[in-house]
């Protein structure tokens, strides 16, 4: 994300709601495991953390931080 500023806003990929670019989880999609060709999708980290199912292994730490800390 190199030359993106932090206050531009981005549209959450599962609410459509607006949110800064700095708050923003950044999803990288690529269509298949072959693809050099990747999308960067953003969304607020708690509807991440609700839509991810409980078997996937445990996350980076920095997800369970509290906002601000």
């Amino acid at each position: 994300m190199v030359g993106q500023s932090n206050d531009i806003e981005v549209t959450c990929c599962f609410c459509g709601e607006g949110l800064f670019l700095k708050d923003a989880t950044v999803l990288l999609v690529y269509p298949n495991v072959n693809s050099d060709d990747g999308q960067q999708l953003y969304c607020h980290k708690n509807h991440f953390l609700e839509r991810l199912h409980k078997s996937i292994p445990p996350l980076h730490p920095d997800f369970f931080e509290e906002e601000g800390e």
